[in-house]
């Protein structure tokens, strides 16, 4: 053997590619129907895992256990036409992929030299696998991914990113950009100038961030807000290619979390509201007990005084003195939701109908009255009265809003409020929404957060108590209702009140009355009342009337006299607050005793006893403080009636 033979037979026995000789087999009609093999090295056998010997002089067909020679038909036209060729396989038999390479040494023969690439195959595979998964990652992602280099030029973007930040291909170049024309704003809304942006410190200095808030203004977009992340990419010297950074959409999250802070603004000061309202309402209280005796022993001097005279001029300042600040305390009550409710079942779009007239009178010339009344509107539970009040007391800040000409619109509507949007005090539900709309100057928010406190006014010059909206503050939540101001300086006035329709029933009829108040008494009364002043009146009025008395200061007295009174009692007249014992649970001890008693409650404020939310129950019976002589006759006698 020579020397080349030699090198070629080493070079056949340890290359790492399998080498294998063939020669066809061919049929009586000269076709090639199968191949044998002639001749196979070591690495034959270590890629395919068949010994030489049992491959050589073995048919293909026979070998790999095929009905047809595998690749008879390509290995046929090499052997023919000496035409070498190569391909990639993945061969069943073995369950790997092979890179075959096929020569002809001479007609009918052929020779193959193949490499077992099923790793590298499946390693492809794998990778392609993690690319299409990553892809698809990607594409569905609702946060956006962007890939940047040191220019911050965009080299990748997935589809949520370049919704999130308007990308699109540069003029210049095969990168995608933001829009000049867009802009970014701080948290604070305070535009950021390019060299701030939170990007360039990852590329510029190397830094990672984490979650920072940018809000982004973009052509023909509404605004968005974002939460930004990024990290550095670096070579293999540490210094800075490029980045990877995550862009997210949180301007849900951020309308949430300022809907939470104006929730929460708007509970502390609804709070701070209750906390004045107690003490407005424990104020009254005693005032009205002290107002209670001025206002009636005034009134019996005036009586006994000559008309003209300058000690009946004098007693008249004093009843017009103690009737504003009884009208003080009763705004006072208001805010404090301690007023006594007559509630009936009525429409708002008749109230306001049949107060329009008061309503124009209040209104200046130069300014338009237009009522925007909703042809289908429920009823509503309400005080018709205090209903007047909060109506008038509306008008009148709108009035006062609009220093020139304008316009004043009052409108009801019926309105839906779910349980998603219903302000911390409000029940979901149907609920009947009456609207005073001004044009006048407007409010800043510092304004409308103080507008329902009491005393605070933006009318110091003008005379303003500062009580008007702090009123209709009090009414409103008093009548389980919810009270809203829209309003920017230079854009009017808006107050809406919102009030829960009323269930299906009847309105509230009063009985008429058949006692005169002209006529005396001889009804035994229970006077019940811990203030002396006004316990020591009450006694005087009724004994000119000839009502027999039985007076006690206190619960205890009371069920004593009513254990020990041998005539039967008619009429227990009863402060609401006494010491041990409520008002109304007295009355119930005396019942007990004296079947037929009616009773009387009377009271500077309402402290829940009177009936639930300060609304008066029907058949119940109730004098507020401070009272004249003829509205305490008057009471009596309607008690008295039944």
């Amino acid at each position: 053997m020579s020397t080349t033979e030699e090198r070629l037979q080493g070079l056949f026995e340890t290359m790492n590619e399998g080498v294998v000789l063939h020669e066809l087999v061919r049929d009586e009609n000269g076709r090639a129907v199968d191949y044998r093999i002639h001749d196979a090295n070591p690495a034959f056998t270590r890629q395919v895992g068949i010994p030489r010997e049992a491959a050589v002089g073995a048919l293909a067909s026979e070998l790999y256990g095929q009905a047809e020679a595998p690749y008879l038909e390509l290995y046929t036209r090499v052997a023919e036409t000496g035409s070498p060729t190569s391909f990639q396989t993945y061969f069943p038999p073995l369950e790997k992929h092979f890179e075959i390479s096929v020569f002809s040494p001479k007609t009918g023969w052929f020779a193959t030299v193949f490499l077992d690439i099923t790793p590298r195959v499946r390693a492809r595979q794998e990778l392609q696998i993690e690319r299409d998964r990553l892809a698809a990652i990607m594409g569905s992602s609702p946060v956006g991914i962007v890939e940047l280099d040191t220019q911050r030029r965009v080299l990748f973007a997935n589809e949520r990113a370049k919704e999130l930040l308007s990308l699109r291909p540069a003029a210049h170049g095969d990168h995608l950009e933001i829009p000049s024309e867009a802009v970014l704003l701080d948290p604070k809304g305070q535009p950021i100038p390019p060299e701030r942006r939170p990007y360039r410190a990852v590329l510029l200095e190397g830094k990672t961030i984490h979650a920072e808030r940018i809000s982004a203004v973009m052509p023909d977009a509404p605004i968005r807000h974002l939460s930004i992340s990024g990290v550095p990419l670096r070579t293999e010297g540490g210094e800075v290619r490029g980045m990877v950074g995550s862009v997210e959409d949180i301007t849900d999250r951020v309308q949430a979390e300022r809907e939470r802070a104006e929730l929460q603004q708007q509970l502390e000061r609804m709070r701070k509201l209750e906390s004045i309202g107690r003490l407005a309402g424990g104020i009254a209280h005693d005032f009205n007990n002290l107002l209670t005796p001025i206002m009636g022993y005034t009134e019996m001097a005036r009586m006994q005084v000559l008309e003209g005279s300058p000690a009946a001029r004098n007693l008249d300042r004093v009843t017009h003195a103690a009737g504003r600040a009884r009208d003080l305390i009763g705004q006072f009550l208001a805010f404090g939701r301690k007023q006594v409710l007559k509630v009936e079942i009525c429409s708002l779009n008749t109230l306001v109908s049949e107060y329009e007239n008061v309503l124009r009178r209040l209104v200046r010339e130069d300014i338009e009255l237009t009522l925007a009344l909703s042809p289908r509107l429920v009823s509503c539970r309400v005080d018709p009265s205090q209903m007047e009040q909060i109506l008038l007391n509306l008008v009148s800040n709108a009035v006062d809003a609009m220093g020139g000409p304008g316009v004043l619109t009052i409108s009801t509507r019926e309105v839906a409020v779910d349980a998603a949007h219903a302000p911390p005090d409000v029940q979901p539900g149907l609920h009947v929404m009456l609207s005073v709309s001004d044009t006048g100057a407007g409010m800043d928010a510092a304004t409308r957060e103080r507008i329902f406190e009491p005393f605070f006014t933006t009318k110091e010059h003008e005379g303003g108590t500062g009580l008007g909206l702090a009123t209709v503050y009090g009414l409103v939540h008093q009548h389980q209702g919810h009270l809203r101001v829209q309003s920017e300086p230079g854009c009017g006035a808006t107050f809406e009140v919102y009030l829960p329709a009323a269930p299906d029933q009847q309105a509230l009829v009063p009985k008429p009355r058949t006692r005169s108040s002209s006529r005396e008494g001889h009804e035994l009364v229970l006077l019940v009342e811990d203030d002396e002043a006004v316990r020591s009146l009450v006694r005087t009025i009724l004994d000119l009337r000839h009502y027999r008395v039985i007076e006690a200061a206190d619960s205890d007295q009371a069920l004593e006299h009513a254990a020990g009174s041998t005539d039967p009692i008619d009429l227990v007249l009863t402060d609401m607050i006494v010491p041990r014992l409520n008002g109304r649970e007295i009355y119930r001890r005396v019942q007990r005793i004296h079947p037929k008693a009616r009773v009387l409650f009377m009271s500077g404020y309402n402290d829940d006893v009177v009936g639930s939310q300060g609304f008066l129950d029907q058949g119940i019976h109730f004098l507020q403080k401070p009272f004249t002589t003829q509205d305490l006759l008057d009471r009596v006698e309607e008690a008295l009636d039944g």
